[in-house]
C-alpha cells in the first residue's frame, strides 16, 4: 500500500492521495486517517486498479430514516464516513469495475454531512445486513449531504441469508436521506438485495441514464438481488427520474406517502409484480409526472394509481406512456396485495389527475381476458413512436429487452 503525495498541513484546491491496492484494511485505515486530517480543505482521493477492503466499524445512526418516528438513534455498522466538503473517491481505471472496495459493513460508504462530495469511475460491493430490523443498510448512504455518483457500479451487496431472512429488508444499492442530496448519472446498480436506489424524509435526487437491475428478481426471504423497489421515493422525497432501466426486480418505481416525482422516458421491464406506481399509504398526497415510459412484462399490473388526495391541486398526470404485455401471473389475479390485474390501475385517481394518450397492447387480464384498454396495431403505432423515438436516445436503455423487441 502507498499513498502519495503527502499532503502539506496548508494544502488547498485539489488535493490528492493516490493509493494503490492492498488486500486487507490497510486502504480503509489510511482513507479514515486522510479523511479525518482533511477538515474543510478540499480532498480528491485517486485509487488506482485493485481490490480496496475496508473493515466494518460500529455506527449509530442518527435517526431511523424509514420509521414511521425517525427521532431516535439506531445502532449498526459503517465502513468509511465521509464528512467535510470538495471530497472525491475518483477510480483511475478505464472502467468501474478495475477499482473495486469491498465495503463488508451495514453501511458500506456513509456521506453524513457532505458538502460537494463524489464517488467516480469505481466500484462498491460486499455489504452486509445489520442485525437490527430498523437500520436502511446500503451500500452507500447519503444524510444531510450533496453528493455526485457519476459512472459507479453498485453491486452485490446482499448480506447473509440469516439475518436477511430475519430481518426482511436486505441492502439497498443507494439510501438517501434527511435532506441529503443525489445527482446519479452513467451508473449501474446490479444485484443488491433491497431497493436500488431509495429516498427518504426531505431527500432530493437526480437519477439519470442508469442501469438498476435486479438480476436475481428474488422474492420473500430467499437471498439474492431485485428484492424490493427498484427505484423508490417514499415520505416526502424529491426526485427526476429520467433515461433509466430498472429490471429484474420485485417492483419497479414508486411514488409513496407525500413524495413527489417527475418519472419520464424511463424503461420497467421484466418484474414480478408491477412496474410504476403512485400510493398514498392511506395517509399522504403522492404526485408525480409521468410520461414517455415503457412498462414491459409485469406479473401484476403495469401501472397503479393510488391517490385519494382529492385536495390537490397539481396531483400530475400518465400520459405518452407504452404499456405491454402487463399482468402475466395469475396469481396476482385477484388483485392483492397489489392492484387491479390491467394495463392501468385506476383504484383512486384525484381530480385532475390526467390519464392520457397512453399506448396499450398484448397486456392481460384476470383469467386470461385480453387488456381491456388494448388498442389495434395502427393506433398503438401512431402513440407509440414518438416514445419509442425518446427512448431509443437513452444510452442506458440501449440494453433493453423491450427496445432489442420493439
Amino acid at each position: 500500500m502507498t499513498m502519495s503525495p503527502d499532503l502539506p498541513a496548508d494544502a488547498s484546491a485539489q488535493e490528492v492521495a493516490s493509493f494503490a491496492a492492498a488486500t486487507d484494511s490497510v486502504a480503509g485505515h489510511r482513507l479514515r486517517t486522510l479523511l479525518a486530517t482533511a477538515g474543510d480543505r478540499p480532498v480528491r482521493i485517486v485509487m488506482r486498479p485493485g481490490h480496496y477492503w475496508l473493515s466494518p466499524d460500529p455506527w449509530t445512526d442518527p435517526s431511523c430514516g424509514n420509521c414511521e418516528d425517525p427521532d431516535r438513534t439506531v445502532e449498526g455498522t459503517a465502513g468509511l464516513v465521509v464528512s467535510g466538503r470538495n471530497i472525491e473517491l475518483v477510480g483511475t481505471g478505464s472502467s468501474a469495475d478495475e477499482v473495486v472496495i469491498h465495503a463488508p459493513a451495514g453501511h458500506g460508504i456513509v456521506f453524513d454531512g457532505c458538502e460537494a462530495c463524489a464517488l467516480r469511475g469505481l466500484t462498491v460491493t460486499d455489504a452486509v445486513r445489520d442485525t437490527v430490523g430498523e437500520t436502511t443498510n446500503a451500500a452507500v448512504l447519503i444524510r444531510e449531504s450533496d453528493v455526485h455518483l457519476d459512472s459507479v457500479v453498485i453491486r452485490d451487496n446482499l448480506g447473509d441469508s440469516a439475518v436477511v431472512a430475519n430481518t426482511v429488508s436486505g441492502v439497498m444499492g443507494i439510501a438517501v436521506r434527511e435532506g441529503g442530496e443525489l445527482l446519479l448519472t452513467n451508473s449501474r446498480i446490479i444485484r443488491n438485495s433491497w431497493d436500488g436506489v431509495a429516498m427518504y424524509r426531505e431527500a432530493s435526487a437526480t437519477l439519470r441514464d442508469n442501469v438498476v437491475d435486479g438480476v436475481d428478481a428474488a422474492t420473500g426471504a430467499r437471498l439474492g438481488g431485485g428484492r424490493g423497489v427498484g427505484i423508490g421515493l417514499t415520505w416526502n422525497a424529491r426526485a427526476v427520474v429520467e433515461g433509466n432501466l430498472v429490471r429484474g426486480y420485485w417492483k419497479g418505481i414508486g411514488v409513496f406517502v407525500d413524495a413527489e416525482g417527475e418519472i419520464r422516458e424511463n424503461i420497467v421491464e421484466d418484474v414480478l409484480t408491477w412496474g410504476i406506481v403512485l400510493w398514498d399509504a392511506d395517509k399522504g398526497t403522492p404526485r408525480a409526472l409521468v410520461e414517455r415510459n415503457a412498462v414491459y412484462r409485469t406479473g401484476a399490473c403495469g401501472l397503479n394509481i393510488h391517490d385519494s388526495g382529492e385536495s390537490d391541486p397539481a396531483p400530475g398526470f400518465v400520459r405518452h406512456n407504452i404499456v405491454i404485455q402487463t399482468g402475466q401471473n395469475p396469481r396476482y389475479d385477484n388483485g392483492e396485495p397489489y392492484c387491479e390485474q390491467t394495463a392501468i390501475a385506476v383504484p383512486h385517481v384525484p381530480e385532475g389527475f390526467a390519464i392520457s394518450d397512453n399506448a396499450l397492447r398484448s397486456n392481460r387480464e384476470s383469467e386470461d381476458a385480453p387488456g381491456r384498454g388494448d388498442q389495434n396495431d395502427d393506433e398503438y403505432e401512431s402513440l407509440a413512436a414518438p416514445v419509442l423515438e425518446a427512448l431509443r436516445l437513452r444510452p442506458a436503455l440501449r440494453g433493453s429487452a423491450f427496445l432489442s423487441d420493439e
